[in-house]
């Protein structure tokens, strides 16, 4: 069954599944120090790495890669390699169209994981963001539940972010 904004609104008719969350606040220039770890924008030969930390960080099936790939040449974006070493080690993605702009594809490989290179990409896309002119910036993260924590909701929300709504995933129908 699919589902439509006006079921997701209606609270009498809403499903229960799997909810996100929808974030947002202002830019504004941020500065941010984690040791031994250096943000910087992707360039054509880092696709691969950047693919495979959203692919593993992600925990998404490699048949689903093409989904960043189309992302690289597109008007708007820009995508971001955390680095510790010479060591990629976490992803994330800004689109910014005129004033708003949009976070995602924001991953981590798991043996990387609590060092801060979240905080690092949310906070470099933030600076760039304001450079930029944009005077909203939201994203959207699986919602932070007691019995399904989420990490990425907790980052964005010490980052500053608020939830503007909650809404049910959209459903596709299979078969």
């Amino acid at each position: 069954r699919m589902i439509c904004e006006t079921d997701c609104c209606n609270e009498a008719r809403r499903p229960q599944g799997p909810r996100c969350s929808q974030l947002t606040r202002a830019p504004e220039v941020q500065h941010v120090q984690c040791a031994d770890l250096h943000v910087r924008v992707m360039d054509a030969g880092d696709q691969e790495a950047f693919i495979d930390i959203m692919v593993r960080g992600m925990g998404m099936p490699r048949e689903l890669s093409g989904f960043p790939r189309s992302l690289f040449r597109r008007s708007g974006w820009t995508h971001y390699l955390a680095w510790i070493g010479g060591t990629a080690v976490a992803c994330a993605s800004l689109h910014v169209d005129g004033e708003a702009a949009w976070f995602g594809s924001a991953a981590t490989l798991p043996e990387h994981r609590g060092l801060g290179a979240q905080t690092a990409l949310i906070a470099r896309r933030l600076n760039d963001a304001a450079r930029a002119g944009v005077w909203i910036c939201s994203m959207q993260v699986d919602e932070d539940l007691p019995d399904r924590p989420n990490p990425s909701e907790r980052n964005m929300r010490r980052a500053g972010f608020q939830t503007a709504y909650r809404r049910e995933h959209l459903l596709v129908p299979t078969g």
